[in-house]
Formats: structure tokens, sequence, C-alpha cells
């Protein structure tokens, strides 16, 4: 995912996008752990804007909790 220079936070699978990125591996546990305590917002340094969090949390629902 990436902080873009507008301040969202969006998920970019190619890694090419313009920003602040962090890497977190495609399983349902390393999204959960990244998501909580702010761990994603310290990487990103930057409050994860609601909206972005939401979208974020709607994909880490959609991983299966067995992939990784």
């Amino acid at each position: 995912m990436v902080r873009t220079p507008e301040g969202r936070v969006e998920l970019d699978a190619t890694g090419k996008k313009n920003g602040r990125g962090a890497y977190v591996h495609e399983s349902r546990a390393c999204w959960d752990e990244a998501l909580k305590k702010e761990r994603l917002a310290r990487a990103l340094k930057i409050e994860v804007p609601a909206g972005d969090l939401q979208t974020l949390r709607e994909h880490a629902e959609s991983l299966s909790a067995a992939t990784g």
C-alpha cells in the first residue's frame, strides 16, 4: 500500500505508485496485524483517513485465513 502525496492511503499491487509505501503480505493474519494498534499509521507516518481504513479492512476481510 502507499500513502499518496495527497494524504490518501491506497492499495498498490504494482508497487509503483508515487508516495511512501508499506508492504503487507497477502494473508489475513498479516493484514489483521497491520491494521491493529495503528501499526500501519506509524509505518506510513500518517493518520489513515477513515474511508481509506475501511477500504483496507474490506480488503483484509476478503483474504482467506489460510492464505500465506
